[in-house]
């Protein structure tokens, strides 16, 4: 359900990422259109105080133009005008056609045109075709933004379950090589424990200790053995010595030093001018930070006369 409920958030995340993005773009257009709107106005503004003598610049064209007109009319006039051009008119020396010529100038131009008609009509549909085709693209052009959008977040998705996917089996491939490192270390291990057993098979046969391991063991358990005992022994031994003294109470104090019993009674003398000293204080590991001192010679110079 988590991870659902992180899915979902995810997506609702990217989704409002591409919405500020978009409003983000539409901002930076519409500042764009601000600033080219602000740029012409400045352009106008600058010609503002030109107006007047633009105004006055404009009627003088329009006169000069109507001006140019008149005259235009004119020689228009008395060029067509045969009359006035006796100079320039200039007799053709041709026959006049009859109606049967003209009938097939006038089929040979019908078809002509009849041939240009149709040519005109197979372009209209190329042109009708190419129009249809344009607007297929402009919508799949604009289905396609949706299409890539949908794209963008699939794609996204899959970077990151491949990222996941990725970390996962390098993680996966560590555990192995550890695993292989791990099972190598045992078969040597192994190796070497079965040669061990061999040599020490070998050994045990020949009537010698397995390994010098072991022979070194058993003589440590062998030791610890005679030092259990003798201590049982020193144990008995003490046991009898109290019971013979009348001591029948085990006493835990610290042993002290035995110079100073009576050989007589066994027991311990009281302190006195004679009585030998305690024992020692033992040293701390504080004395390692002390030195012995060392004395200095003296020297005695004799005074001379």
């Amino acid at each position: 359900i988590l991870y659902e409920k992180a899915n979902i958030q995810e997506n609702i995340l990217k989704e409002g990422e591409q919405k500020i993005w978009e409003k983000e773009e539409e901002i930076r257009m519409q500042n764009l259109e601000l600033a080219e709107k602000q740029r012409k106005l400045e352009v106008v503004r600058k010609r503002i105080p030109a107006v007047p003598s633009l105004s006055e610049k404009v009627i003088t064209l329009k006169q000069e133009l109507e001006e140019e007109r008149n005259n235009v009319k004119g020689l228009s006039e008395k060029v067509e005008d045969p009359e006035q051009n006796t100079g320039r008119v200039k007799e053709i020396d041709a026959d006049i056609p009859d109606s049967e010529s003209l009938q097939a100038k006038i089929l040979i131009l019908e078809e002509r045109l009849n041939n240009k008609k149709e040519i005109l009509l197979e372009k209209e549909l190329v042109l009708e075709e190419i129009t249809n085709l344009s607007e297929k693209l402009r919508k799949q052009a604009l289905d396609g933004r949706k299409t890539a959008l949908e794209l963008s977040e699939r794609i996204n998705e899959f970077k990151a379950r491949t990222t996941e996917v990725s970390r996962k089996m390098l993680a996966t491939v560590a555990e192995v090589s550890m695993f292989q490192a791990t099972a190598m270390e045992l078969e040597h291990k192994k190796e070497k424990l079965e040669d061990l057993y061999e040599e020490a098979k070998q050994r045990y046969e020949q009537g010698i200790p397995p390994t010098d391991e072991c022979e070194r063991e058993w003589e440590r358990m062998e030791k610890l053995r005679i030092a259990r005992v003798e201590h049982r022994k020193n144990m008995l031994e003490r046991q009898e010595m109290e019971k013979r003294i009348g001591m029948s109470i085990r006493s835990k104090a610290p042993i002290r030093d035995t110079s100073y019993i009576s050989t007589e009674t066994g027991l311990y003398e009281c302190y006195g001018g004679n009585a030998p000293p305690f024992l020692p204080t033992v040293e701390g590991a504080i004395r390692r930070h002390f030195r012995a001192p060392k004395p200095k010679p003296i020297e005695i110079q004799a005074n001379k006369a």
